[in-house]
């Protein structure tokens, strides 16, 4: 009796298990946007990218960041974003800046309450050319 009990337990764990995994990675949407503020609130003019969508694994301790990418719903990859300020699943930020020899690049990459949006700027050294119209973005929800 004790046995079958303890079966019993083990297989309603195992199921558990099973739930919560499969609950944990929500797939979203992505979206392609003509600007990166668009990008930033994934408004109505973003167009919507069907075969194309992310989950995120968040690690706080390590503060990264893992993004999986599927296509058709097939794995297509995966991105590790490290140095991330993490404050929970649904809001952080893994934007980082380098500075090259010509340029300043800055690649915003964040998740603000559970929507996510990667977009980057650049400027050049010495010029003040506005290359703000020139800059897109992607946003997933």
């Amino acid at each position: 009796m004790i046995l079958k009990n303890d079966i019993s337990k083990f297989i309603n764990l195992c199921i558990l298990v099973c739930i919560l995994s499969a609950c944990g990675e929500k797939k979203l949407t992505l979206y392609q946007c003509t600007s990166k503020g668009f990008a930033e609130s994934c408004t109505k003019t973003c167009e919507k990218n069907e075969k194309m969508k992310y989950t995120f694994l968040i690690n706080k301790s390590e503060k990264n960041v893992m993004q999986k990418i599927y296509f058709n719903d097939e794995m297509a990859g995966s991105i590790l974003h490290e140095n991330c300020k993490i404050f929970n699943d649904s809001n952080w930020d893994c934007s980082n800046s380098t500075e090259l020899t010509a340029i300043n690049y800055t690649n915003n990459i964040k998740m603000i309450d559970g929507i996510f949006s990667n977009s980057s700027t650049h400027r050049e050294h010495g010029t003040f050319i506005d290359r703000s119209k020139d800059e897109k973005g992607l946003c997933a929800k």
